[in-house]
């Protein structure tokens, strides 16, 4: 009798073929790319928003960005209400990044989390979403992957 088939047997067997494609697929520079643009169209947007009452909002914004570098563990450091904006521009696409680069890790160690009905996350403290953002563009990718490959049952 065949044991079943295991999560971390599945990574093991199929989490190189993985980590090639997202590599040869350019999935994850183009995720990050396109995180890059929103976050810019959002922010651009924004702040021209903010210029019709405001017509120092631009300035601010750069004002503000070596305060939120500063004092980003302050909680009043958000009263003003460029700086989330600017927090956002400092922080999120490196978390992004690190995110997607935790993950492979985890893929290429065996111990990425999966689940038969998806995976549940929880994410505390790290600003504006973004390992969430990341943890669904990676979980995506794996999905098109075992769609694109001989996985399929």
């Amino acid at each position: 009798m065949d044991r079943p088939r295991t999560w971390r047997g599945l990574l093991e067997e199929h989490g190189d073929s993985f980590l090639k494609w997202l590599e040869s697929s350019g999935r994850e520079l183009a995720s990050l790319n396109a995180m890059a643009e929103t976050l810019e169209q959002f922010l651009i947007g924004l702040i021209d928003h903010a210029r019709v009452e405001y017509p120092d909002a631009p300035m601010r914004f750069w004002e503000l960005i070596p305060v939120v570098r500063a004092c980003c563990e302050k909680p009043e450091t958000f009263e003003e209400y460029l700086a989330v904006p600017a927090y956002a521009y400092v922080h999120l696409l490196e978390r992004y990044r690190r995110t997607w680069s935790t993950l492979r890790h985890l893929t290429e160690s065996g111990v990425l989390p999966l689940g038969k009905l998806g995976t549940r996350v929880l994410d505390v403290g790290s600003g504006p979403a973004p390992a969430l953002y990341a943890i669904d563009d990676f979980y995506r990718a794996l999905t098109d992957f075992a769609r694109e490959s001989t996985l399929r049952p």
